[in-house]
Parts: structure tokens; sequence; C-alpha cells
């Protein structure tokens, strides 16, 4: 595991199909009909798999293929075998001015049930841009808007990334400073999820030290981001 600084993203749709798909694809669509089955909540939308990537003096470069998250669903049920292959998301750090991070418990049925994570999400097809490059800035505001209802003038981006690695997970956060102190953020933020009729993130938590991390379930990039940021 480790993280890195980045100063420039590039994430580049290639053409075709995604290979792992078609050599599995009878069991992929038995798995997605088990899956609906158990989670009536799925959708089978558009995804992307990293097929390569490179780091080189704080820059990204990658090129990925489009695939539908029920073959996704599948390799990652696998354990990720068959094929060097990496999973690349949008993640945030939402940090008050007083420098506590906010973090929440992912609502059961999702991937990350079971812990606490930062507002994020898989990158989909809003995502990428006529120039064929996708944007993991703009699907970590979007994903910070519908998870916790921050957006801006009050979260403002940091230049840059980091880049939490944990293969195949390769987690491209953005850095959201808010202008409010740590317990006004956790008040707003627990209205608004108090106001939906289905959120998608639960229980908000402030961890304001380093050394609070070890308490909670987090994932992977939560762990390494709050390491990284807090004190």
């Amino acid at each position: 595991m480790e993280i890195v600084e980045l100063d420039t993203c590039r994430l580049r749709l290639t053409e075709g199909d995604w290979d792992y798909a078609s050599r599995h694809a009878d069991a992929i669509a038995e798995n997605w009909r088990t899956a609906c089955a158990a989670n009536d909540k799925l959708f089978n939308g558009d995804v992307f798999i990293v097929l390569e990537w490179r780091l080189a003096a704080g820059n990204l470069e990658a090129s990925v293929v489009q695939t539908k998250f029920a073959a996704y669903l599948h390799w990652r049920g696998t354990g990720f075998r068959d094929g060097a292959y990496d999973e690349a998301f949008a993640t945030t750090a939402v940090l008050a001015s007083d420098g506590g991070m906010l973090v929440a418990r992912a609502v059961d049925g999702t991937l990350n049930e079971g812990h606490y994570v930062s507002p994020g999400g898989l990158i989909d097809r809003r995502d990428v841009g006529a120039d064929g490059l996708l944007d993991p800035a703009g699907a970590a505001l979007r994903e910070l808007a519908e998870e916790t209802g921050l957006s801006q003038p009050i979260a403002t981006r940091r230049p840059g990334y980091l880049l939490a690695r944990d293969a195949p997970y390769l987690a491209i956060a953005s850095v959201f400073d808010i202008a409010a102190t740590s317990d006004e953020l956790l008040a707003r933020v627990e209205d608004f999820i108090a106001a939906q009729d289905e959120p998608e993130l639960l229980e908000p938590m402030i961890i304001r030290r380093g050394s609070e991390l070890d308490r909670l379930p987090l994932t992977m990039p939560a762990r390494l981001i709050g390491a990284h940021l807090l004190d």
C-alpha cells in the first residue's frame, strides 16, 4: 500500500471491449442474476477498468476500457483473478476548517458494506470528456454533492490529487477544504442524510487525529488518506 501526491491525472478511454468480459460472458450473466436476486437495487451501468498505467514525476497516465458493472462485479467476486488489470475510482478527503476529516458508514448492500468511507464512487460515463479523458475530479465533486450535500462554494478543491494504491485498487482522491468547523460540517451532513429517503451514507463522523484511524473499520483509501493528512 502506498499514497502518492499527483500533479496531474490522465485516464484515457480506449476503443473496444474488455477481454475479461468476453471470456467470462456466461459466468458474468449468471453471477449478475444471482446478485440481483439478492439485491434488487443493483444497476448495470458503465464502469471503467484500467488496462495499463504508469506513474512518473507526480503524473499518472493510464489507459482504460469501458465495461458493464456486472462484469466488474464478477471480476471482484473472483478476488480480481485472471488478468493484470486495475480498478480506478474517485474518492475524496473532506477537511473542515479546523482540520477534521469527514467519514461515514456505507449503507448495506453496497460494495463497501460494513466499512467507513470518504465520499466517492466508481467513475462512470458522465465523467468522460469529448477528448476521451476521464475526469476523476468532476466525479469526486458529483459524488460529494450526492452523498453529503456539500458543493461549491462551501467546498473548495485543492489542486492535484492523492493516489491511494493497494493493488488492484487505484483510488484517485480530490481534497476538499470546507468552510466550516468540524462540528458545523458534521451537523450539515447529518441534516442532509436525515432528509434523504435512501441515503448513500450513514453515521457521519469526524476524525481529528491520525491516532483515531484504527478505531474504525475504514476502507483502504480512507485509512491511507487519513494517515497522510492528519497529525
